[in-house]
């Protein structure tokens, strides 16, 4: 990844969704979550809402790691103190917000579609299989939504409005 702080969203995620699944394998086993993704129709909104609703924490650890690493880095580079800093702080909320949902999506994909490119690859569809397939849905996401991001704000900057002219004549006095 280019950027440290694109790498740390990546890895705190990445942690808290591996702790969240260890919390959460505690009321559901690994093996039987495995096999919900095999049992589930190849439906990604069903996908989506069963891995919320059985994988609370993992989706909590996912979410709280990547924020709490874009908050940290936030905090890190710019003090408090200095004027409009709480814009930055929203504006990355936002994105951090937007890259987890993209997360979910792409997670819950991995897990519908895991199982037959498992079975593709000659791999046994299991935990660690099941695990890889939740990363690479994970990391799919954060790649999808920066993406999205760039494309907007470049097209963005392309149909940006001018300042409003008082504005305008208030800069030229």
């Amino acid at each position: 990844m280019r950027s440290p702080a694109a790498f740390s969203m990546w890895l705190l995620g990445w942690a808290g969704m591996v702790f969240g699944l260890a919390v959460d394998s505690r009321s559901v086993t690994a093996g039987a979550l495995a096999n919900l993704c095999n049992a589930a129709p190849n439906s990604l909104l069903f996908g989506i809402g069963r891995h919320l609703e059985l994988l609370p924490a993992t989706n909590f650890g996912m979410l709280l790691g990547s924020l709490a690493a874009s908050l940290f880095l936030e905090m890190s580079a710019r003090p408090s103190t200095a004027a409009g800093y709480r814009w930055p702080v929203f504006r990355r909320i936002g994105f951090n917000l937007a890259c987890n949902l993209a997360m979910l999506a792409c997670m819950a994909l991995a897990g519908c579609l895991g199982p037959a490119w498992a079975e593709a690859l000659g791999l046994q569809w299991g935990t660690a299989t099941m695990v890889a397939a939740m990363t690479v849905g994970m990391t799919g996401g954060m790649i999808a939504t920066a993406i999205s991001f760039r494309l907007a704000a470049e097209l963005w900057a392309d149909v940006a409005m001018p300042a409003p002219r008082s504005v305008q004549n208030s800069l030229t006095a």
